[in-house]
């Protein structure tokens, strides 16, 4: 007989760092599908890892991810099945043909959904007592909370911090995404009152 050494090496496997769940506004018809960019994930699934040899797809199930079958053919524009969904993902190291091991459930998945628009709702006027001694204006002015009415924009006490607002001079500026007014809660009227305040 013959005896020969036999090398037994263990190739490190890839590891699927931590993933990002994506959330997208709902469009005008209101129902709940739109197209995501997936790969926003890639960069953030290899992480601090060398990224010279590793190959990122997504999988509408977790056996697809596994098996490496049925990869997302275009992750850059995939518009969902359901709302929310899971996306699921595989880490080849294409050199060594090792994977992610999926080590723990959901590990290797993030959710895509799409939300409503918030409802604003129109709110009373708001008022002040004409207290700013402003000399370079002809009109009266004052000092506006424009804050005070979030509640009656939304319809909800006590507003969520989730909701966020930013408030415009003129439909322009909103439109434009500029000039939106600095500080909200202390705000002087810049023309004649009534005025019109915009609210996104």
């Amino acid at each position: 007989f013959t005896i020969q050494a036999l090398e037994l090496q263990v190739e490190e496997s890839p590891r699927i760092q931590t993933l990002e769940d994506l959330v997208i506004c709902d469009d005008d018809t209101l129902n709940g599908f739109a197209a995501f960019n997936l790969a926003q994930n890639t960069a953030n699934a290899i992480g601090t890892q060398d990224a010279e040899n590793l190959t990122v797809t997504y999988h509408e199930t977790q056996a697809d991810a596994e098996a490496g079958t049925n990869a997302i053919a275009v992750p850059s524009n995939y518009t969902n099945n359901t709302n929310p969904q899971s996306i699921y993902v595989r880490l080849t190291d294409t050199e060594t043909g090792c994977i992610d091991q999926f080590g723990f459930t959901d590990d290797n998945s993030f959710t895509i959904s799409v939300e409503a628009y918030p409802d604003l709702s129109t709110p009373t006027p708001l008022e002040v007592c004409n207290t700013q001694a402003n000399p370079e204006a002809n009109f009266p002015t004052g000092n506006f909370d424009l804050t005070q009415k979030q509640e009656e924009l939304t319809g909800l006490s006590p507003v969520p911090g989730s909701i966020s607002f930013t408030y415009y001079e003129s439909e322009t500026d909103l439109n434009n995404q500029e000039n939106q007014i600095a500080d909200p809660t202390d705000y002087i009227n810049t023309s004649n009152p009534p005025m019109l305040i915009y609210v996104e």
